[in-house]
């Protein structure tokens, strides 16, 4: 950085409009940028700079200015910043569904980060829940994926597909049920999310929750739904995962909700077989004696 964006900066940061005053006369301010290509402006919306958002736009700072990963101001703002500053950048022209490298929007940025103040405000200014990333996720998968429930909540009351897919087919619930948010997983079912919906291999909900480690979930989507013995595309059953993994409990509460113990996965294997050679003896004598 140069002697006078440090100086620049931390004018910003601090939010000290008096000490910034000078420099907010100079002509050249607009073109000050950082090794990340962040005008001042970027600054400012990120650090929550009320002030001084509004001090830079009244210069005719540009608030669709570009980062080197072409965010804008509002992408900053949208994660990390508060609603006055959001709401100045919207109110003076910034464009709320505009792109950055990862063809992320704001929304996109709120919604993962978690930012639900952020959300509210996007969706009232026309954000577009709609627009897909890079991973072809939308603002819906990656609030799920992330666990925040009331942003998912917010965004299925304003009308987002409970059901959308990504190019891989996996639902919002594949993402919270990976990742064991079981706050999650209940709101997207109460609005109608599929609990048996399977991704492009065959493997649903059930399936995310216990190649992750979240066999305590496996009982909760049973209760609402969710078919023991779906099979992924190999065959495999969550009880031959959970054999596998060597979960004697899972197994039993699997064997007590249905799970049939004799299914065979495409290469002729029991969820006994899966025990075996895991060496897991308990479940071993548990599955020998059904």
């Amino acid at each position: 950085m140069t002697s006078t964006y440090d100086a620049l900066y931390e004018a910003v940061v601090s939010g000290d409009l008096k000490t910034g005053n000078d420099f907010l006369k100079c002509n050249e301010i607009a073109n000050v940028r950082d090794s990340y290509k962040n005008s001042l402006l970027h600054v400012a919306a990120e650090k929550s700079k009320e002030e001084v958002v509004s001090a830079l736009i009244d210069i005719g700072m540009d608030v669709n200015a570009r980062n080197s990963y072409n965010s804008t101001p509002l992408h900053l703002c949208g994660r990390k910043g508060d609603s006055s500053c959001l709401n100045k950048l919207l109110q003076s022209g910034s464009g709320v569904n505009l792109l950055d490298n990862y063809h992320s929007s704001p929304l996109h940025c709120a919604a993962e980060e978690g930012n639900l103040c952020s959300v509210e405000i996007l969706l009232r200014a026309g954000a577009d829940m709609t627009i897909n990333n890079y991973e072809s996720k939308l603002p819906l998968h990656l609030s799920a994926e992330y666990g925040h429930a009331k942003i998912v909540s917010l965004l299925l009351q304003n009308g987002s597909n409970p059901n959308a897919k990504t190019t891989q087919e996996r639902t919002a619930l594949h993402l919270a049920s990976e990742n064991g948010h079981r706050e999650v997983i209940n709101v997207l079912l109460d609005y109608g999310a599929d609990i048996n919906a399977v991704d492009d291999y065959g493997q649903t909900a059930m399936h995310y929750a216990s190649m992750n480690g979240h066999w305590n979930l496996l009982m909760d989507l049973i209760s609402r739904g969710a078919d023991v013995n779906a099979l992924d595309f190999d065959q495999n059953t969550v009880l031959h995962l959970e054999a596998e993994q060597g979960h004697l409990d899972a197994v039993k509460k699997l064997i007590e909700a249905g799970a049939d113990v004799n299914i065979k996965d495409d290469s002729g294997c029991t969820a006994l077989d899966y025990a075996t050679k895991g060496g897991h003896s308990q479940i071993i004598n548990l599955l020998k004696k059904i």
